[in-house]
């Protein structure tokens, strides 16, 4: 008796191992796309805090009228920081002219003071300073996600004036 070998096709057995695969997979893909989805939050928040940071300070440096005048300070005010949630304010002379919460990201200042801080630009030169006033001139703020499985830095330098936004802890 002479067996036909022509018949092709995958056992169930072949076909289950293969959608097992394949489920595993997609499990990881799903996961992967979800922990990229909350890097690419949390940087474009960070982004964020440094573009304000940068109106003020350019601001300060141009001399910007807010409400018809030029003020004396222009200010960045983050405050009412705590593990899931944290807002900031630009101001001239203590008046605000914009609001931004930042909702699903904890905000931790590292230094000078514990959960809020005041930066002040003063024209015509955009000098930075920390209110209350600090013996540092460096401030930095970690900005991570509620878990702190990510992490940036953003220093401050009252002397050069500089912004700066790291990946990492701060050191």
């Amino acid at each position: 008796m002479i067996f036909n070998s022509d018949k092709r096709g995958f056992t169930l057995m072949e076909l289950l191992i293969g959608l097992s695969i394949f489920a595993l997979l997609c499990t990881f893909l799903v996961a992967s796309y979800h922990n990229n989805e909350k890097a690419q939050e949390l940087k474009n928040q960070a982004q964020n805090l440094v573009l304000a940071l940068q109106k003020v300070q350019n601001m300060a440096l141009t001399g910007q009228a807010v409400n018809g005048s030029t003020p004396a300070q222009y200010k960045f005010s983050i405050t009412n920081c705590d593990i899931s949630h944290c807002s900031y304010s630009l101001l001239a002379d203590d008046t605000s002219f914009s609001n931004v919460s930042l909702p699903g990201i904890g905000i931790s200042i590292k230094s000078p003071i514990s959960n809020s801080l005041i930066v002040a630009f003063s024209p015509p030169r955009g000098e930075m300073s920390f209110v209350p006033t600090t013996d540092n001139d460096i401030a930095s703020f970690e900005i991570s996600t509620e878990d702190t499985s990510l992490i940036f830095c953003l220093d401050l330098n009252a002397i050069s004036g500089r912004i700066n936004l790291a990946s990492g802890a701060c050191p």
